[in-house]
């Protein structure tokens, strides 16, 4: 591939961000088709056009543009991570489970699809499963620790282990203030 080609598409890609933060929305997507266009094995482009279709809720497209993304890139643990997001929210709980396990195994560290992951149990009741996983979250560092805290928290309150559910609450609220849901 020649690198001129590779920084155009990049620059493309680039300009899709910028649009898409400012929410126009068509304008991402061409700049994301021509990075595409430029250079068809662009993982990044394909990843970033997943997520626009996940912002304007069009799953099947959203579906489509991360499972490329990851067949160009092995181990594309933020795309599986965001592929069983979108499965989550269309209730395709089975392959978000998968999606999450693959995010995981790709990158030990991805403190997102443990969390995502521990939903998907804490929906499910069992209530072991989601803890487990939130607490494999919280030891990862992540920025997002206090949201983990909640998670967990929440998993603890619906077991009926109000001490620790309150100690995990307390905890988000330490970390942020801001944080309230």
């Amino acid at each position: 591939m020649n690198i001129i080609k590779i920084i155009i598409a990049n620059m493309c890609n680039t300009r899709g961000l910028k649009n898409e933060k400012k929410h126009n929305y068509k304008k991402a997507l061409r700049y994301y088709n021509l990075a595409t266009k430029i250079y068809p094995d662009f993982h990044m482009a394909y990843y970033n056009t997943g997520n626009l279709f996940t912002s304007l809720q069009q799953y099947d497209m959203a579906i489509k543009n991360y499972n490329k993304a990851i067949r160009l890139k092995d181990g594309y643990s933020e795309a599986y991570n965001n592929l069983g997001r979108v499965f989550l929210v269309t209730k395709r709980n089975d392959l978000a489970i998968e999606s999450f396990a693959h995010a995981i195994t790709s990158d030990p560290n991805n403190a997102e699809a443990y969390s995502n992951l521990g939903t998907v149990y804490l929906g499910q009741q069992q209530y072991d499963e989601a803890i487990e996983l939130f607490t494999k979250a919280i030891n990862c560092n992540s920025y997002k620790t206090y949201s983990f805290y909640y998670n967990r928290g929440t998993a603890y309150g619906m077991k009926g282990d109000i001490i620790k559910a309150i100690d995990d609450f307390s905890k988000s609220i330490e970390m942020n203030p801001a944080f309230t849901e």
